[in-house]
């Protein structure tokens, strides 16, 4: 087959898109910044550099806002709040724990004023050295902590003072000027007007020149000898020294007494008779052995030597004669030819 009379092919041309506006622009900006290609390399570089710099110093800082509180919330002598306070000087907690300091020395020489005047004043000087470093900070420290040294300042100053009060007044008068509107202003006005009177300034300077001072506190050893702290209810005799008498020894070297209405012997009543015993053989042997014997020793008489009973009363048994509580049962009475028998027995050696 020819190819003579096949149609000619057709040509298609493809064109390109119409470039917008903006990507023209941002063609011809490449363009005119490519001779800068190495500078703003560098000016990224450090826009990051800062950028990573401010997030670490953001999260360091907050470390640092909250590092020191948990040991403050654990301490109470003002020792440990002053120890705080130089352990994070740069921390937020430095300025209340050493507000918190100031206030502890201050309670401690204000207690003492009265009993110990050098430990007052040293304890006193303390709450003024923190008051003052507090105040030479000026506005970096909060308003609440600034207006609550200025009025513990002004204390101070009161209770050190002597017959110059004026730095006490000027120090309540510059918390009333900076504060106005101060929770302490009620005090504030009437310390003030005190120590502005004669009288006040006449009390402090007789107050200054006393010293109290505790007492000594007795040892051990002196608690024994007449000295130290009275024991309610516990004396000593006189010349008997710190020794303990022995638990078994009577005062005085001896034994105790007997006493002098002790009865010598068991009533009769107390202990039953005993039963009547046969006639001896010997008649004169219990005539010598009782002459023998002391007379204290001499034993209750018994029942056999009574009177023999009437005939009619025969019957009874002997038992009745013991008390009724300690009667012995009826098998045990002696038949009534028991009494009769002993007299005669007894009736014999009387006529020998």
């Amino acid at each position: 087959m020819s190819t003579e009379n096949q149609p000619a092919a057709e040509h298609h041309f493809q064109h390109d898109p119409d470039k917008t506006e903006l990507e023209k622009a941002l063609n011809a900006g490449l363009d005119k910044i490519e001779p800068y290609s190495n500078q703003l390399l560098v000016a990224f570089v450090a826009i990051a550099l800062l950028f990573g710099g401010w997030i670490y110093m953001s999260r360091t800082s907050g470390q640092v806002s909250s590092v020191g509180w948990k040991e403050f919330a654990s301490t109470t002598a003002p020792s440990d709040f002053k120890a705080i306070a130089e352990k994070y000087p740069n921390a937020p907690v430095a300025t209340w724990a050493l507000l918190q300091a100031a206030r502890g020395y201050t309670s401690e020489g204000l207690q003492q004023a009265l009993t110990n005047r050098e430990a007052s004043d040293e304890s006193l000087g303390e709450a003024r050295d923190a008051y003052k470093q507090l105040l030479d900070q000026g506005q970096k420290v909060p308003s609440e902590a600034r207006e609550e040294a200025l009025f513990g300042m002004a204390t101070c100053l009161e209770a050190l003072s002597g017959e110059d009060t004026s730095e006490a007044v000027a120090a309540y008068e510059t918390l009333l000027k900076e504060f106005p509107q101060t929770r302490h202003r009620r005090w504030a006005d009437r310390r003030i007007a005190i120590l502005k009177q004669p009288q006040t300034e006449a009390f402090y300077a007789w107050f200054r020149k006393q010293n109290p001072s505790p007492d000594d506190r007795p040892l051990p050893k002196d608690l024994m000898h007449g000295g130290g702290i009275d024991l309610p209810g516990f004396e000593i005799p006189a010349g008997t020294g710190s020794s303990k008498p022995a638990m078994n020894d009577a005062p005085g070297g001896s034994a105790a007494p007997f006493p002098d209405d002790a009865p010598e012997k068991t009533p009769a009543s107390a202990t039953p008779p005993a039963p009547a015993l046969p006639a001896p053989s010997d008649p004169a042997a219990p005539a010598s052995e009782k002459g023998d014997k002391p007379a204290e020793e001499a034993k209750p008489a018994p029942a056999a030597e009574k009177p023999a009973p009437a005939e009619g009363e025969a019957a009874k048994p002997a038992g009745e004669s013991k008390p009724a509580e300690e009667a012995k049962p009826a098998e045990e009475a002696k038949p009534a030819d028991a009494p009769a028998a002993e007299e005669k027995s007894e009736a014999k050696p009387a006529a020998e």
